[in-house]
């Protein structure tokens, strides 16, 4: 997963830019039966039976153009349709057992998504260290599994990385989890809710330990 190296006080105050039109188009009944993981409806969230595929907003560096400095930062819950244009995405399957969410990010909040399981390229029970590596370098030394698979050799300690190819993902809710420590984090609880809401999203305040 890519490393978010500090919190960014750009966005502390929403706009007007939040708006469903910012949102990938999509049917919200697609995937259903045929998404990889044997994920569930984050509209009928049971925090005790719960499995998602989920990918926390770390934020990236945007290419120095005018009016930015060389070390501005773009988040993809401002720009969701910025996912289709990457490579691969990197993601992690948590469930009610298993909530231990990848650490190397200061981010609180994320998406909640599905993808047809064609697109997923790869999967480890633990960190894959992805960024570091090219596409064709993980796809030859790494293997597919089901979800029940995964998370049965994730270890409740740990955290399991799922890559896919974000061509035909579908977005279905955002996220945040309360961090346990205090800090300058890019968005508040209720600026990803509002979010959420413009957006026609749910929101779900999951309860993930986040250091």
């Amino acid at each position: 997963m890519a490393c978010f190296l500090k919190p960014h006080p750009k966005y502390k105050n929403m706009s007007e830019k939040f708006t469903s039109q910012t949102y990938l188009e999509s049917n919200p009944e697609a995937l259903t039966g045929d998404s990889w993981g044997g994920v569930t409806d984050p509209l009928n969230h049971d925090s005790s039976s719960f499995r998602y595929l989920i990918h926390l907003d770390s934020g990236r560096v945007i290419e120095n153009t005018e009016g930015r400095s060389d070390d501005d930062w773009e988040f993809l819950v401002e720009n969701p349709n910025e996912l289709k244009n990457l490579e691969m995405l990197s993601s992690s399957l948590v469930d009610q057992d298993h909530r231990l969410l990848y650490q190397g990010t200061m981010s609180t909040h994320g998406f909640i998504f599905e993808v047809p399981q064609q697109d997923v390229l790869a999967t480890n029970p633990m960190d894959m260290f992805s960024s570091d590596k090219d596409i064709e370098h993980i796809k030859s030394t790494s293997v597919v599994t089901d979800g029940d698979s995964l998370l049965e050799s994730t270890k409740k300690n740990d955290w399991n990385e799922v890559l896919v190819s974000p061509k035909n993902i579908v977005i279905k809710a955002l996220f945040w989890v309360e961090p346990k420590h205090e800090g300058d984090f890019t968005y508040s609880k209720e600026q990803v809710k509002e979010i959420a809401k413009r957006a026609g999203l749910p929101f779900l305040e999951l309860d993930l330990d986040k250091h």
